[in-house]
């Protein structure tokens, strides 16, 4: 898996369009940015990715290179939302019709 992960974040960028049939749009929608980043970070733009762009760019390549990482986080977020459901279940039904202040 670490041969075909790509190193850096252009060829990071590159391996996504290329396994999105070089739709830009598509792989902007993924990472949360627009198509137009997308490009000139394929291109070698002289501004490194923020680390928000970075995380989800390296995500999103891992799961692509490596499948069980996909179902790991299927998994994952599985869990969360019954958490996130229990917590709901918790609240005082009175705080939730209310307005925050």
């Amino acid at each position: 898996m670490a041969a075909r992960f790509p190193a850096g974040h252009q060829a990071q960028m590159a391996f996504l369009l290329a396994a999105y049939t070089r739709n830009a749009s598509v792989v902007a929608a993924l990472l949360g940015t627009r198509a137009r980043t997308v490009h000139r970070h394929c291109r070698g733009w002289s501004l490194p990715p923020g680390p928000r762009l970075q995380r989800a760019l390296r995500r999103r390549v891992l799961d692509l290179v490596c499948p069980r990482c996909l179902s790991d986080r299927a998994v994952e977020e599985a869990r969360q939302a019954k958490r996130d459901a229990r917590r709901a279940g918790r609240r005082i039904p009175g705080e939730q019709d209310r307005p925050h202040r």
